[in-house]
């Protein structure tokens, strides 16, 4: 809602863009939103509770200690529209495959026959991460925007953030050897995009955030807040690769770069977002149309072996030396 507040007060910069109409947000009343009635259903729901809601800290003496768990540097990981493109490309190729093996059908296979830019990325990752640790990730936590998925409990246009939490099932990967990669990154691909797929049905919606919201609920009346805590085999992605910030120009399109702190101090969080447009030389400034930028942490000392991991994946998926650009800095905290 501030990017829309922000892009429409941009276009009174410059007089020859047209507005931009957008939609103004709902402001409800907080509702009680019922419990599932089947135990077999809550149990379910719970599982698909990220460890986000269990860890919490008391408000009146917040340890310093989960503000800086352990030394961690920043990595940035750039993939250019093209190398987002032949990513998406070559995965949707691999996953045609893998459905064609088992003789699959849509029904068979809960009707997912396409991968999203978004899955295909997020498996990226997660799999270069595996790999750099030595260990799989077993599960996968996406941020997702409920908005208009249960228009009874969330609108499309309510204002605050209305998110919910996508957790994945346990994934059960290949293995990390070069040979079992193709299907260790089919394998996150596949298990997120049935999380992403759950996540935006109106019950699910109505289910998750009754659940959800007692662990809130509990937490706020105890005097407790909540954090992302180290969690082994467990990673979040919080995606804002679709939201064009750049979009807020205040006057100069093509010419704004949005920056976003690093705030999060654990290895588990990472951020993706769509590329910031660059100036080149001669002041002349170059937008990359689907390009992507990951920013997260690793604890210090693996930074070497997550590039090497992410070459290594690169060329299995791709088959190219030339992979996505990367770029490490300290944090200061």
């Amino acid at each position: 809602m501030v990017m829309k507040f922000l892009r429409t007060w941009s276009q009174y910069f410059t007089e020859h863009l047209a507005p931009v109409v957008e939609t103004i947000p709902e402001y409800d009343l907080p509702l009680h939103i019922d419990m599932p009635s089947n135990r077999e259903r809550v149990a379910y729901m719970r599982s698909k509770l990220t460890p986000i809601l269990f860890h919490t800290f008391p408000l009146e003496n917040i340890p310093y200690s989960i503000f800086s768990p352990f030394p961690v540097n920043r990595v940035d990981v750039y993939l250019t529209g093209q190398q987002v493109l032949v990513l998406y490309q070559r995965l949707s190729l691999l996953f045609r495959d893998f459905l064609a093996s088992r003789a699959l059908s849509s029904e068979d296979f809960k009707e997912v026959v396409k991968l999203s830019r978004q899955d295909v990325l997020s498996a990226f990752i997660v799999t270069a991460i595996s790999v750099s640790r030595g260990e799989p990730i077993t599960q996968v936590t996406n941020v997702v925007n409920c908005r208009g998925f249960n228009p009874a409990i969330v609108p499309e246009d309510a204002a605050g953030n209305a998110l919910l939490y996508a957790l994945t099932d346990i994934v059960q990967s290949p293995g990390l050897d070069r040979e079992s990669l193709g299907g260790t990154i089919i394998s996150y691909a596949h298990a997120i995009r049935l999380s992403l797929q759950a996540a935006r049905e109106p019950q699910y919606v109505h289910d998750f955030l009754a659940l959800a919201g007692q662990e809130w609920l509990a937490a706020a009346r105890a005097n407790r807040g909540h954090y992302i805590a180290e969690t082994p085999g467990h990673v979040v992605i919080n995606s804002y690769y679709r939201i064009d910030w750049a979009s807020v120009h205040f006057g100069s399109p093509g010419k704004v770069c949005w920056q976003h702190p690093d705030h999060i101090m654990t290895d588990n969080y990472i951020m993706m977002f769509p590329s910031n447009p660059t100036r080149g030389n001669h002041g002349v400034w170059r937008t990359d149309d689907g390009a992507c930028e990951m920013t997260f942490n690793v604890k210090k000392g693996m930074e070497e072996k997550l590039e090497v991991a992410l070459a290594l994946l690169w060329d299995v998926v791709v088959g190219s030396p030339s992979g996505p650009a990367f770029k490490t800095s300290q944090v200061a905290f």
